[in-house]
């Protein structure tokens, strides 16, 4: 079992709704997922239930609640209750959230300090959390848990933070993320070196599970940027550049030394679906599963396929850091090996191409990403205006998502190709680890080659 927390102390990045929609697209690649709603605010809770069904939940006193666990601690007549596990989908189950959950704050902040001198009911409220979400992972016999938080540093999250092997932090393209990142870094390497003290100091209990609180930052997301003609506005995208340098920073021990590139730690650039949100709010489901019986018409149902593998390949690189199996579907990967048979949406940041000369006096030319990464080479060209031509062919053919071919080398590295449409290649990336690479690589190109500008270096 794999526990990962969706972090952010700054509100209104997207966070719940990327939980959300991680989660039914897990549930659907077959790995039962256990989605865990720890922010009083309950707004995860209230993306998968109806109405009626939050109704039964909510007014029965919380015991079919993660507060209904917690309760016997907060009243002091003995340890957690087994939590109601709600049944969503196939492979998917729900803890609910609560508002009262924020009644329990006081609680934990009163028994952190007491775990340092060894008291057993100061472990059993601080692991509160993660005792529960234990029992419902070995009955549902989950494989992968989503904990949803609430935007702050308080006891709540702390505990939550403990009980998570692995932490996700969503972004929105502002000064407001990048502030919250500096505050994130410290506080987390600041919660596991505290934990870790009181780790050793806990009883030796066989009923007294203990988690290791790891929460080991697996990158981040981008999520909700506006974009222009399929690319992010520049006053977000001076922003997106600022984020590697201020992670590396804040969440790397110790920082990376080398210059690193966006894709290393940036899982994915999700953008605004804008009217499938609330469509999807309405008939509680992702927005990747809507139909047109769910109003999803017209230039909707694009929406909706752009949707899908968006997701998918964001929850195959999660996979991928998790190391837990991922096998992409053939909307996003066909039999072919060709990235999508549909025109790609370009979501990254622009870069450059190089046209240069080989030391026999041939001609080729380089397409870079922003931070000068390489990622799409040429043949050599016995003319100038051949390899001139042979970037605008790229410009022309990198929008067209058949043209790209993924391949696996002998070595078991990956790499793909961009072919003309009369079938010649244009282009080959670099190797690449896996597949889910090697597509981040391919949506990388599309984005940066159609309005990237020409270093010549050959004059």
């Amino acid at each position: 079992m794999k526990i990962l927390a969706f972090f952010n102390n700054k509100g209104g990045v997207g966070k719940t709704s990327l939980a959300y929609h991680l989660a039914w697209m897990f549930s659907e690649k077959n790995i039962p997922t256990l989605a865990v709603d720890l922010d009083p605010q309950a707004n995860l809770t209230t993306m998968f239930l109806d109405e009626q069904k939050l109704e039964e939940i909510w007014l029965d006193g919380g015991e079919r609640t993660i507060y209904g666990s917690v309760a016997p601690l907060m009243s002091r007549v003995g340890d957690i209750a087994p939590p109601h596990i709600e049944p969503i989908a196939h492979n998917l189950w729900l803890i609910p959230g609560d508002l009262t959950l924020s009644r329990f704050e006081d609680l934990l902040s009163e028994n952190w300090p007491k775990c340092l001198d060894s008291q057993e009911a100061a472990f059993r409220v601080t692991t509160a959390f993660f005792r529960a979400i234990s029992i419902a992972a070995k009955q549902t016999k989950a494989e992968l848990v989503l904990i949803d938080v609430g935007p702050n540093l308080g006891a709540i999250n702390r505990s939550a933070l403990i009980a998570s092997d692995h932490v996700l932090l969503p972004l929105a393209p502002d000064l407001f993320s990048l502030q919250g990142l500096r505050n994130l870094g410290p506080t987390l390497k600041e919660w596991r070196k505290g934990w870790r003290k009181r780790y050793d100091e806990a009883p030796q209990r066989k009923d007294l599970e203990l988690p290791n609180g790891s929460m080991t930052p697996i990158g981040y997301v981008v999520m909700q940027h506006s974009t222009r003609e399929n690319r992010p506005v520049k006053a977000y995208q001076r922003w997106m550049e600022k984020i590697p340098e201020i992670y590396e920073d804040n969440f790397l021990d110790p920082p990376s030394s080398s210059q690193s590139t966006p894709d290393e730690y940036r899982l994915a650039l999700l953008k605004n679906y804008r009217s499938l949100m609330p469509m999807a709010m309405e008939n509680h489901k992702p927005m990747f599963s809507l139909k047109s019986s769910d109003g999803a018409i017209g230039s909707h149902i694009e929406a909706v396929k752009s949707c899908y593998r968006d997701f998918e390949l964001l929850a195959s690189r999660v996979s991928e850091k998790l190391k837990i199996p991922f096998t992409l579907s053939k909307r996003t990967l066909n039999v072919r090996g060709s990235y999508s048979k549909s025109t790609i949406i370009p979501t990254s940041l622009p870069g450059a191409f190089s046209l240069k000369k080989s030391t026999d006096g041939q001609y080729y030319f380089t397409l870079s990403r922003g931070n000068g990464e390489t990622i799409l080479s040429s043949e050599l060209y016995k003319h100038k205006e051949s390899a001139i031509a042979g970037i605008e062919s790229v410009r022309k053919n990198s929008l067209r998502a058949d043209a790209f071919e993924i391949k696996k080398a002998s070595n078991g590295m990956f790499y793909f190709t961009l072919k003309a449409m009369n079938g010649q290649i244009i282009g080959q990336s670099q190797m690449y680890s896996s597949e889910s690479h090697c597509m981040i690589g391919i949506q990388a190109v599309a984005a940066s080659a159609f309005n990237s500008n020409l270093k010549d270096s050959t004059s």
